[in-house]
């Protein structure tokens, strides 16, 4: 194999290098002014309440008894509610620059990263072709 494909095969499987494109990759998503805080929220929210309830009513006369089964009742509640910011003393541009400044940090640590690899391959690489030629030096005498 030579260096080049070496180099390639590494850059293509290590596991730093895509844990560090992913990281970048979330922080790229991350890097969006609705993240720092700048957009309305809307919330809703919704519940639904059944209940059967069963009556036995016996009254002192017991003319009027009453008794039924099975009656139902059903509650629902649904409510939408909606939120804008309006000033917060420059917590959103201040939220999104550090959102910026994560995302260039993430990309210079993706290439810090790429870099120690390959230097790390060619270390390797190297060091198999020393003992190479070291191996025929020896058997060819």
């Amino acid at each position: 194999m030579s260096l080049t494909d070496v180099i390639n095969t590494a850059l293509k499987n290590s596991y730093d290098i895509q844990i560090a494109r992913n990281n970048l990759e979330i922080s790229n998503i991350n890097n969006y002014i609705g993240i720092a805080g700048a957009l309305p929220s809307v919330t809703g929210t919704g519940t639904d309440n059944e209940q059967l309830t069963s009556i036995n009513q016996k009254y002192a006369d017991a003319t009027r008894d009453t008794k039924r089964d099975n009656v139902g009742s059903n509650n629902l509640t649904i409510g939408v509610t909606g939120s804008i910011l309006l000033y917060n003393g420059f917590r959103v541009v201040a939220t999104k620059k550090r959102l910026e400044e994560l995302q260039l940090q993430n990309q210079q640590l993706l290439n810090a990263q790429i870099q120690a690899t390959i230097a790390a391959v060619m270390t390797k690489y190297y060091d198999v072709v020393r003992q190479q030629t070291y191996l025929k030096t020896i058997f060819n005498r």
